[in-house]
C-alpha cells in the first residue's frame, strides 16, 4: 500500500532554484501515492486544525480532492483565505483504502 503524506509544515513543498531535491520527489521515489502540503508559512494553530479537518474527512471515506476543498470551504467561511495555501500532488480522487 502506498501512503498519502501530509506535511503540515511550513514551506514544505516549497521549490527554488537552489533546490535540488523536494519533497515531493523524494516521497515519490519512495512510491508514496500523494503528498499534501503548503509553500507558505503556516500558524502552527491553523495547520492544527486544517490538518485535523483534512483528516477527518479522509478517514470518513472522501477522496483527497474533495476533501481538501471542503477544508478550504471551511476556513474561507472563517474568513481565512490560508486554507488555500494546501496543495495536493497527487489524484483528486484518490482514497485511503479500508483495512479491512
Amino acid at each position: 500500500m502506498a501512503p498519502v503524506v501530509f506535511l503540515n509544515g511550513c514551506h514544505t513543498l516549497d521549490t527554488d532554484p537552489a533546490s535540488w531535491l523536494t519533497f515531493v520527489e523524494a516521497f515519490s521515489a519512495f512510491s508514496a501515492a500523494g503528498v499534501v502540503g503548503t509553500e507558505i508559512m503556516i500558524e502552527q494553530g491553523m495547520a492544527n486544525e486544517i490538518g485535523e479537518r483534512f483528516w477527518e474527512r479522509l478517514l470518513a471515506g472522501e477522496a483527497v480532492g474533495p476533501a481538501l476543498h471542503k477544508v478550504r470551504m471551511t476556513m474561507l467561511r472563517k474568513n481565512n483565505v490560508l486554507g488555500l495555501a494546501y496543495t495536493a500532488y497527487c489524484s483528486a480522487e484518490l482514497r485511503l483504502r479500508n483495512a479491512s
